[in-house]
């Protein structure tokens, strides 16, 4: 795949797949961080930082939730909603 582009469509299947991703993993470090228990919220914990880390991650314009939609309405032939896709 050296040089060559992605299509529409394959870059729409990565954005979708990316959030699909991240929202899992963000889901496998809340229950991570429940599982710590009362040590979870205390900077030596490493699960706080981990914490931090994912919820600021989910929160990037590249993997917000409603990338989603945008790749579907590429996937179904539409022009994309916006200049970043």
């Amino acid at each position: 795949m050296a040089g060559k582009t992605f299509t529409p469509d394959a870059r729409a299947r990565v954005r979708i797949d990316a959030v699909w991703v991240t929202e899992h993993a963000a889901d496998v470090v809340h229950r991570a961080y429940r599982a710590g228990g009362g040590t979870s919220p205390y900077d030596h914990c490493p699960l706080q930082r981990r914490l931090r880390d994912i919820q600021t991650l989910s929160q990037h314009f590249l993997i917000r939730r409603d990338v989603t939609a945008a790749g579907g309405s590429v996937l179904a032939g539409r022009e994309p909603p916006g200049p970043v896709f």
